[in-house]
């Protein structure tokens, strides 16, 4: 969770183009100093993010999860935003997250099945859809953040799927691929036989499936939407709260 001192202080080096000093804890856990150059905020659909580019990093834009950020101190080092639209950059992602070369013009194929369904949804500001003569409809949208698309398209059970560009299908095609993976083992449960309470999971993921650890992707926030603290570890906090928790992917 992200402290209010946290949010304001970034706040306000976004209204005036300051510079700011940052440490940022990156998904294998190391932690960098940093000159951050902070631009907006995006809200996506598990983290919010600082919009900013790396001091001396030749204005690169990236994302930065704000939870990951801490030690941030403003300097008194301006910087210039040029023409940075943060309402444009959000327009052109799916989720927050953008690649270098994108945005990208983006085709879906949606099944007939769900043609009148998809009628109701704004998948993304910039959508058009046109509808076929066998009534599946073609959804196209100028949008980065294919790994976002590819799991929220499996929502769909299959009946709306990535046409074009070839990198998305090729995301989309991967990450099924990573799905369907033959496991033998799962995770133990803990605390059941104490617990009030029960999260049965579905499938771990590849860092806690290697670690054995439930939800051990920094990028989770199971263990601090739990309310997990520092000094305790996952099991007591799981007795603390009553909770009992099993991978039943088996």
């Amino acid at each position: 969770k992200t402290d209010l001192e946290t949010i304001q202080t970034l706040q306000h080096a976004v209204m005036t183009n300051t510079k700011v000093n940052v440490k940022y804890t990156q998904k294998d856990n190391t932690c960098n100093k940093r000159i951050l150059c902070p631009l907006g905020f995006l809200y996506g659909r598990t983290n919010n993010y600082l919009v900013a580019y790396k001091d001396g990093d030749n204005k690169i834009i990236r994302t930065y999860i704000l939870d990951k950020l801490s030690d941030i101190t403003q300097t008194n080092e301006r910087f210039n935003p040029g023409k940075f639209d943060i309402n444009k950059y959000a327009l052109e992602s799916f989720g927050a997250y953008h690649s270098e070369n994108g945005p990208y013009d983006v085709e879906w194929l949606a099944d007939a099945s769900v043609a009148d369904a998809i009628e109701r949804y704004t998948f993304h500001p910039t959508q058009k859809f046109i509808k076929n003569p066998d009534g599946s409809v073609v959804i196209k949208m100028r949008a980065d953040g294919f790994e976002e698309m590819s799991w929220y398209l499996f929502q769909w059970g299959g009946k709306i799927k990535p046409t074009a560009p070839v990198e998305l299908v090729n995301t989309y095609n991967n990450a099924i691929k990573k799905c369907t993976l033959t496991r033998t083992d799962g995770l133990p449960p803990i605390n059941l036989e104490n617990a009030t309470k029960i999260i049965l999971g579905t499938f771990p993921g590849e860092q806690s499936r290697k670690t054995g650890q439930y939800y051990a992707n920094t990028r989770n926030s199971f263990w601090s939407l739990l309310g997990k603290q520092d000094s305790e570890t996952p099991k007591q906090c799981l007795e603390r709260l009553g909770i009992g928790l099993w991978d039943v992917i088996e």
